[in-house]
């Protein structure tokens, strides 16, 4: 394996077909996430929308300055895209990636909080699987709390692990990410969602009498939100948004703070 976890896509066909599935026009910007070895920066470039490519590995520089000189319409950024801050990107913009398994759930994160209009990511299956997950499945966690809150996400094509160097481990997934929601405040959703899923197997009211304190009975009721017997994992969505909300409302008029 590469040193920063890379495994490069080495099939061009794969790279041209992730390219329509983004569905990109010359008026788009595209914010690439790793352009690696530039398969996929090429082909995205060849549309002529405008391409922000992020890469944390600096000896790649020469390679991909050499492979996309032709474009001017490409700007490499080397940096980790981890690190990039809402007021770096123009708005409206379109992410795509083959994202690293170490670091997919971070990235996720990092793509809720930046609201692409649209994402187009290849994940190894295993991640896929949790992403897509529905109330109740054997992997339905916070990763797809928070990504199906953000995001309607749905699986798009197999790739196989033969179609990279050093092959991975496992098959890879192209996912698709259209924008569904935009929380004004990332961190406090974030940090709220993770709270409640880190007791899975409790009762969803059970928890609540930790973050609503003597008030929960209360402001569940005010709520009228559905399933608040069940157990955290079997949680809907909708019903984390509702809490959401709910509990900001609370906070505002208690002036407190559970994290």
């Amino acid at each position: 394996m590469h040193r920063f976890g890379q495994h490069f896509l080495i099939r061009g066909q794969v790279a041209t077909d992730i390219v329509k599935v983004v569905e990109i026009s010359e008026t788009d910007t595209v914010i690439e996430i790793g352009a690696g070895r530039g398969s996929l920066t090429k082909p995205l470039a060849e549309t002529g929308a405008r391409v922000i490519s992020y890469e944390v590995d600096t000896s790649l520089k020469e390679l991909l300055q050499l492979k996309l000189k032709s474009f001017n319409n490409v700007e490499l950024r080397f940096k980790d895209f981890l690190t990039v801050e809402p007021s770096e990107l123009p708005r409206n913009c379109v992410c795509v990636g083959n994202i690293p398994y170490y670091i997919s759930k971070e990235i996720i994160e990092k793509i809720a909080q930046l609201s692409f209009k649209r994402a187009i990511l290849m994940v190894q299956k295993e991640f896929a699987d949790k992403m897509t997950a529905y109330p109740g499945g054997k992997n339905y966690r916070y990763i797809s709390v928070l990504a199906q809150t953000f995001y309607d996400v749905q699986r798009v094509m197999t790739v196989s692990k033969k179609d990279f160097s050093p092959p991975p481990s496992v098959d890879s997934v192209v996912v698709k990410m259209e924008l569904r929601n935009d929380i004004p405040n990332f961190v406090e959703y974030r940090n709220f969602i993770r709270f409640l899923l880190s007791s899975p197997g409790k009762n969803l009211s059970s928890v609540l009498k930790q973050v609503f304190k003597g008030d929960t009975n209360k402001i569940l009721k005010k709520l009228n939100l559905p399933m608040m017997n069940t157990k955290v994992r079997r949680t809907p969505i909708e019903t984390f948004l509702g809490l959401y909300k709910g509990w900001l409302s609370w906070k505002e008029q208690n002036s407190l703070n559970v994290y």
